[in-house]
C-alpha cells in the first residue's frame, strides 16, 4: 500500500462510509420493524400444523381456518 498511499486513503473513507450508513439503517429498521418473538406465530409459517396451546375462541379457531384455507390469496 505505501505506493498506492491515494487508494489507501479512499478505501478507508469507503469504509467509514458504509459503515455509517450501515449504522445509520439499523437505526431506522429497529423504528420501523418492532422486535416481534416470532415462536408465538409458528402457525403463520406452518398454517397446517394444528393450534395447540392458543388462546382463541371457537369462532376465532373457525376464522383461523378459514384463513389459513383460502386459496384466492
Amino acid at each position: 500500500m505505501d505506493k498506492f498511499q491515494l487508494v489507501h486513503i479512499t478505501c478507508v473513507k469507503m469504509i467509514f462510509i458504509i459503515s455509517d450508513h450501515l449504522t445509520c439503517l439499523k437505526s431506522i429498521i429497529e423504528d420501523y420493524f418492532l422486535s416481534v418473538n416470532v415462536d408465538e406465530f409458528y402457525c403463520i409459517r406452518n398454517p397446517f400444523e394444528k393450534l395447540t396451546d392458543t388462546n382463541f375462541a371457537l369462532s376465532e379457531e373457525e376464522e383461523w381456518a378459514y384463513l389459513c384455507s383460502d386459496r384466492e390469496t
